[in-house]
């Protein structure tokens, strides 16, 4: 049975966000100075990102099939099918003045299948292969296909819950005038999670903090400073959530994430919404 670990109701949670710093027209994409690679959103993930101050907002609904029988299984598989949806020159504070998005500025669908082995209590193993089709307002249509392991490991300390995320992907993003893209990418992440004595919607409050540091091996990465892709790019931020997820028509509520990004000459604050990598 499909879940779905995020969902269109970040819209809403837009009203509380704040408003991100000097937008660009609606359905312009970012300046040359200042882009990112639209072929790749699906790997931003969810989040509000202010590029050259201009915001680019990107909505990545998670949609996760069970294909195993035998739930205790130690390989189970698993059907993806993220859909990512993107807007440009769209600032937080618009909803409250009753303007939001009448259109789409990109559309990206990424499906694949992956398998997660548990390796013993702490440690499990991810490998995903997936094909993708994105399509963007003034720009060709995109295909990609991809790749993506990834070794993580849980365990508490303290009262702290942590993940660790060590993960590799490989991908070719091709279409259009536009020259192939292959893609290389490290990721090392780290996060930390601790419940609060207090609640919210009922259920035991979270707040942490995380650190990401991506490096991009190929000649493409999604953020950019004039057509030049950066090669590393570090990531810290805070998280706040609930330590049970808190479901809203049978749909869990994403955590919210105010990080910052390094990626090339750009300094990047975003808002987040689900899981920080």
């Amino acid at each position: 049975m499909a879940r779905t670990t995020a969902s269109l109701l970040a819209i809403g949670l837009l009203a509380t966000a704040g408003r991100a710093a000097g937008a660009a027209p609606r359905g312009q994409p970012v300046s040359n100075d200042a882009t990112f690679n639209y072929g790749l959103s699906s790997f931003l993930g969810s989040g509000i990102y202010t590029i050259g101050g201009q915001s680019v907002q990107l909505y990545r609904i998670p949609i996760t099939v069970d294909l195993t029988e035998d739930k205790g299984a130690r390989t189970r598989y698993f059907a993806e099918l993220p859909i990512t949806f993107g807007f440009y020159g769209f600032t937080p504070t618009d909803v409250l003045h009753g303007d939001v998005p009448t259109s789409l500025d990109t559309v990206s669908v990424l499906g694949g299948i992956e398998a997660r082995h548990t390796i013993d209590e702490q440690w499990r193993y991810l490998q995903l292969v997936a094909l993708g089709y994105t399509v963007a307002a003034g720009n060709s249509d995109r295909k990609l296909i991809g790749s993506q392991s990834a070794l993580e490991r849980a365990v508490p300390l303290g009262q702290w819950r942590t993940r660790w995320r060590n993960e590799l992907l490989a991908a070719v993003s091709a279409g259009g005038p536009q020259s192939s893209d292959k893609v290389i990418r490290l990721l090392e992440g780290i996060e930390f999670d601790r419940p609060q004595s207090w609640t919210v919607f009922g259920r035991q409050a979270a707040i942490g903090t995380y650190g990401v540091l991506r490096w991009y091996g190929g000649g493409a990465a999604p953020f950019a400073t004039g057509g030049a892709a950066g090669r590393f790019e570090p990531e810290a931020g805070v998280t706040f959530g609930t330590a049970e997820p808190v479901r809203v028509l049978g749909l869990p509520l994403p955590r919210l994430s105010l990080g910052y990004r390094r990626a090339a000459a750009l300094n990047i604050f975003f808002l987040g919404f689900g899981t920080p990598f």
